[in-house]
């Protein structure tokens, strides 16, 4: 699997996520997962502070959301751990 690849899983699962969810929670996850479309489309490499951020943001509305919007963010929070195996540094 390439890493464009995990970076696309993370962007399918927030997409999910933003369905299961409603109001700024919805907004939220949507934008996190067109950034994830985004530089997977321009193969373009996040750095482990941008993920380490996002992964914060994902907790925060995973935690207040619940259910399956929770569920579909723990998978992109795999996928993007995944990704983040295949950065250099930290």
């Amino acid at each position: 699997m390439s890493r464009e690849d995990h970076l696309e899983d993370a962007a399918d699962a927030l997409r999910q996520a933003s369905d299961a969810a409603d109001g700024e929670a919805a907004e939220r996850l949507t934008k996190k997962a067109d950034s994830f479309e985004e530089a997977a489309a321009e193969a373009k490499t996040l750095d482990h502070g941008t993920l380490a951020r996002h992964e914060h943001g994902l907790r925060e509305v995973s935690d207040d959301e619940g259910g399956a919007v929770a569920d579909h963010v723990d998978d992109a929070l795999e996928a993007i751990t995944e990704y983040r195996s295949t950065v250099e540094g930290v």
